[in-house]
C-alpha cells in the first residue's frame, strides 16, 4: 500500500495497492522503493496472492541470468524484462 507518493508526482497515489520488489527492507513494516520497482495491485488479486508475485518474477529472472547462458536467454531476458 502506498503510504506517501513519490515526491515529483510519478507513481501510485497514496493509498493505492501495490506489489513490487524492494532492493533492501523487504521484511521491514515500510519501506522506500523506486516507482519503477512498482505495480498496482488488481482488485481481484489479495494481498497474499500478490506475495508471492516478486518471487515467481525474481525465480525466473534469476534462472535465466545463471542458466540462460548455455542457451543464449540471458540476454533476451535482459532486453525484454519490463518495468
Amino acid at each position: 500500500m502506498v503510504v506517501q507518493p513519490a515526491a515529483d508526482g510519478i507513481g501510485p497515489a497514496a493509498g493505492t495497492p501495490v506489489v513490487g520488489v524492494a532492493v533492501q527492507g523487504g521484511w521491514a513494516e515500510r519501506v522506500a522503493v523506486d516507482v519503477e520497482q512498482l505495480a498496482p495491485l488488481p482488485d481481484e488479486v489479495d494481498f497474499a496472492t500478490a506475495a508471492t508475485l516478486p518471487i515467481a518474477g525474481v525465480t525466473v529472472l534469476r534462472t535465466l541470468r545463471l542458466g540462460g547462458e548455455v542457451h543464449g536467454l540471458a540476454d533476451w531476458a535482459e532486453r525484454n524484462r519490463s518495468g
